[in-house]
């Protein structure tokens, strides 16, 4: 249970970190560029969405056999062994990735993209360089993957609080000293890149156990994995389409001015990614070492306890940002312009991605049981009901109507989904998980946030508004937790046993 503790923290605070100086840094960013031009910003992270889902399938595989394999004795030399030949396998991706978006820069600056201000010559420079940062980024992605599998979370942690913070306060130096460019951004974000992903590289490395031999391409290593490596990839590539289907859709239908606001919304609502993926990446090795030692019972609980912590942590911050968004994007900004134009979509964008984020650790449950068939069929029958619905609300209410897509796509997961991984993994698990993982935190974030909005000032100043909205983030937090049995009970145990080594020592 420590360990699961540290690494839960090590994530927490990590991406809470990398959340932060992003959020910080966004207004700084659309200041000095301009909105257009953030505008780019924003299709730089969906076409980097796209390229790692397409190396998703080997990142999840990387993942989940490392943690397999640590729990067994004398693997080292197995484990370097898959380590080096899929990290060839995941260079040539990316290489691939960043060349193909850099070949397409001018289809993109001159026919996709619709700006006001920005040409179409300087929007095609800005791609190039665009698909050279996307190229150098992308393997950061599988590094990642394999110090969670090796539950060294704590250190992936501070490399990345080292390297996001040189990447997104940095680059705020560069366009304020030496050039105020979209250019000058990606120049930037590709060396910074390239300095995360050798830095995560040696990490890894370093963090595997010693073997006699040096590690080698092996083409017997993909023979066990290639249908996970292939489903995972099919699960990334059909959430892709259904998670970044709006943000592309957009940046076509809108002008970049447009699109920009909806970004904007999008970034602040992805800060609840920063819970999602600590608790997702602290609990999937769990689970997998578990599957593989058959500790069916200790699954059961560590899956319930993960479930509630998640639903705490992301029901209520999602409640209370949800239901003061304006206000949020106000205190943000500092403009009460973009405030109102954005507002809405971030409400119910901060509802879909509380809702998804319900639905990862199930999720988990799939990929530690080496199952990639629920998930793929699942996202496979949303993208075709939803893709003509995106569309369709797309051009009928604009932006407002692709957010409240994604919220109705994940009631799907939440209502289908979930039931159908239980039914094979966890049978009998279901009323457990929707009245204690979701119903009930649902419940007393809804009351507490409710109430605060009857008694909150609107017209409040910014950094009062602040100080209340962290109040309110208080008081939901300490009702859900409360609400949460197993949390709860964790907690108590855990104050208990500090009590009780303190007065031992004393």
């Amino acid at each position: 249970m420590s360990r699961v503790r540290g690494n839960l923290l090590a994530n927490l605070f990590g991406n809470a970190w990398t959340a932060l100086i992003m959020l910080l840094c966004t207004p700084f960013y659309t200041t000095i560029m301009g909105i257009e031009a953030f505008g780019l910003v924003g299709f730089f992270l969906t076409v980097n969405a796209i390229a790692n889902s397409l190396g998703a399938g080997l990142a999840n595989a990387l993942n989940r056999e490392l943690a397999r394999l640590s729990a067994l004795a004398g693997k080292g030399q197995e484990m370097r062994n898959l380590t080096r030949t899929l990290e060839v396998v995941y260079w040539l991706l990316a290489a691939a990735s960043g060349l193909l978006v850099f070949l397409g820069a001018p289809l993109i600056g001159h026919h996709w993209v619709h700006a006001k201000a920005l040409s179409a010559d300087l929007i095609t420079q800005a791609v190039m360089l665009l698909g050279l940062a996307l190229g150098l980024q992308f393997p950061c992605a599988f590094y990642s993957g394999g110090l969670i599998g090796l539950q060294r979370q704590t250190l992936l942690a501070v490399v990345n609080i080292v390297m996001n913070s040189l990447r997104f306060l940095g680059a705020v130096g560069v366009l304020w000293w030496l050039s105020p460019t979209i250019q000058a951004f990606f120049l930037w974000q590709a060396g910074v890149s390239a300095a995360h992903a050798l830095a995560l590289a040696l990490c890894v490395w370093r963090s595997l156990p010693p073997a006699e031999r040096p590690a080698a391409v092996r083409r017997d290593v993909l023979g066990p994995l290639w249908r996970f490596v292939l489903g995972a990839t099919g699960i990334s590539l059909a959430a892709l389409g259904l998670t970044q289907l709006d943000k592309v859709l957009l940046s076509h239908l809108l002008d970049l001015e447009a699109y920009g606001y909806y970004m904007l919304a999008y970034m602040a609502a992805i800060g609840l990614y920063v819970i999602t993926g600590a608790v997702y990446t602290t609990f999937l090795p769990q689970f997998t070492q578990r599957v593989c030692l058959n500790e069916q019972q200790q699954l059961v609980e560590q899956y319930h306890l993960g479930s509630q912590i998640m639903a705490v942590l992301l029901v209520s911050t999602a409640a209370v940002a949800a239901v003061f968004s304006r206000e949020l994007l106000f205190v943000w900004t500092g403009d009460p312009v973009k405030a109102e134009k954005a507002h809405l979509v971030l409400s119910l964008l901060l509802a879909g991605n509380a809702l998804n984020g319900l639905v990862n650790l199930p999720y988990a449950l799939q990929l530690a049981h080496g199952c990639t068939s629920i998930a793929l069929v699942m996202n496979l029958a949303a993208m075709v009901l939803m893709i003509p619905l995106i569309v369709g609300m797309t051009m009928a209410f604009g932006p407002v109507g692709a957010a409240g897509v994604w919220v109705t796509l994940n009631v799907f997961y939440v209502l289908v989904g979930v039931g159908i991984t239980h039914r094979r993994f966890l049978p009998g698990q279901s009323a457990r998980w929707y009245v204690h993982g979701v119903l009930v935190p649902l419940a007393a974030s809804a009351g507490v946030t409710l109430a605060a909005r009857g008694i909150v000032p609107a017209d409040l100043g910014r950094w009062a508004m602040l100080g209340c909205l962290a109040a309110v983030g208080l008081v939901c937090l300490s009702a859900t937790t409360l609400a949460a049995p197993e949390v709860r009970r964790t907690l108590l145990l855990y104050l208990r046993r500090r009590t009780a080594a303190r007065d031992a020592a004393g």
